[in-house]
């Protein structure tokens, strides 16, 4: 009657075997591990460089973005006669696209283009300078020449340092 107890070990699942392959196959030399190493890191450098290449992006300085208003200002001042406020509400409702504002002339008039801005057409027709030699600003009460005046839609003047 007495048998010897053996031990049993439990049945091992398929599972746990392959298991033991896959740690047993994580496992690498140095040499494969350097070799690993690099290529993954030179795979990231690459996309990086391709990412880098593609990129339309630019930083602008102050500076630029204010003398490429100036230019637009200028364009749209000169082309449609009209004063600087004027251009300059024309440019900020069409977002500074001077190329659009001047196919929607082209396309809805003038009239038209100047309402959907919110320029009175009476003071877009009175663009030219004032005929007086001086002009006096109703906020300082200083006379100047007209060329450094604005007029308001009201009618009102003033200068451009107090702007």
């Amino acid at each position: 009657m007495g048998r010897d107890a053996e031990e049993v070990s439990p049945p091992v699942s398929s599972s746990e075997l392959e298991q033991e392959e896959d740690d047993e196959d994580c496992y690498l030399s140095d040499q494969e591990d350097d070799a690993l190493e690099e290529s993954v890191l030179q795979v990231l450098e690459d996309e990086h460089l391709e990412d880098c290449h593609w990129s339309s992006s630019s930083v602008i300085t102050r500076e630029s973005l204010l003398a490429a208003q100036r230019e637009d200002l200028r364009k749209v001042m000169e082309l449609l006669g009209l004063k600087e406020h004027h251009a300059r509400t024309l440019l900020i409702h069409y977002r500074w696209d001077v190329e659009r504002i001047f196919e929607l002339l082209d396309q809805k008039g003038r009239d038209r283009l100047f309402l959907e801005a919110g320029i009175p057409l009476q003071c877009a027709d009175n663009a030219g300078p004032p005929s007086s030699s001086e002009v006096t600003c109703n906020v300082c009460f200083e006379d100047v020449p007209p060329s450094a005046a604005s007029e308001m839609d009201c009618g009102h003047n003033y200068c451009n340092d107090c702007e």
